[in-house]
């Protein structure tokens, strides 16, 4: 499976097309990608326990789902 582009790597992706990304940039665009990763996880985790708690079916071990499913989606912030 390839990493797919997240909406905050397109914006600094164009940025250092245009060549203005300065330090003040990088250290906002690294929080906005920790904001965007904390937000993929809870998503994926609340729609993992709402079809669990609809399909009321056993899980094994899924305290790891949404750190896995982020990883092999957009793959890592380094």
């Amino acid at each position: 499976m390839s990493k797919q582009l997240t909406a905050v790597e397109f914006i600094k992706n164009q940025l250092l097309e245009l060549g203005i990304y300065s330090q003040t940039l990088r250290e906002i665009m690294q929080e906005a990608d920790e904001m965007f990763e904390k937000q993929i996880k809870d998503c994926s985790k609340n729609s993992y326990i709402a079809g669990y708690l609809d399909n009321q079916c056993k899980v094994n071990d899924s305290s790891n789902f949404p750190e896995d499913y982020y990883n092999e989606t957009f793959g890592t912030n380094e």
